[in-house]
């Protein structure tokens, strides 16, 4: 997914509707790749950075 991302700002600079078109167009999974990645960041960082519950 992040190989597709990069490899579509070659022909895309920005992150609008082209570019987007563009990475499903390469990895017709490509959002779904891209929500499961970000839900993964989400996880690691609550996990790496746990919260205070002492009060």
């Amino acid at each position: 997914m992040i190989v597709v991302h990069e490899l579509a700002h070659l022909k895309e600079r920005n992150h609008d509707k082209a570019f987007y078109q563009l990475c499903q167009h390469m990895e017709p999974s490509y959002h779904q790749l891209e929500f499961d990645c970000r839900v993964y960041l989400l996880w690691k960082n609550d996990q790496d950075n746990p919260k205070n519950t002492d009060g």
